[in-house]
């Protein structure tokens, strides 16, 4: 899993009023959201079975409609977008042509269904791309 994650907005921190700025595991045992001070209190770390440090905005900011994904609505990626995206373990998939969510999936995600509706499905933009 890698270390940072890429979100719309930065949710709040679970132990104080602060903005998280980390998804991790804390040495108490559970997952929370984490400010720069209680993530260095209470988190063990960043990586795999860790957690990962939230970055707020799109992960692609010069993302231009170019590929035709599986669904009816079109989305381009320029292709630094998408030489990046090859390096990647994990990566934000085409929207969702229902409620136009996109998820965290791998860069061979064919069709897996929406986790936000569950009535439409989602690719890896490689795939929908046609690279793989």
């Amino acid at each position: 899993m890698p270390k940072l994650i890429h979100v719309n907005t930065l949710p709040a921190c679970d132990t104080c009023d602060g903005v998280a700025r980390y998804d991790v595991k804390s040495k108490q045992g559970p997952w929370g959201y984490f400010c720069d001070p209680c993530f260095k209190v209470r988190g063990i770390g960043l990586g795999t079975g860790l957690g990962q440090e939230l970055i707020a905005g799109a992960p692609y900011p010069n993302a231009k409609p170019v590929i035709k994904p599986t669904t009816k609505r079109e989305i381009q990626y320029t292709l630094e977008d998408l030489h990046a995206m090859i390096d990647e373990s994990v990566l934000d998939s085409t929207p969702c042509p229902h409620c136009h969510c996109t998820q965290r999936v791998e860069p061979d995600a064919c069709d897996y269904t929406c986790h936000e509706c569950g009535n439409g499905t989602v690719s890896s933009p490689l795939v929908a791309a046609g690279l793989i």
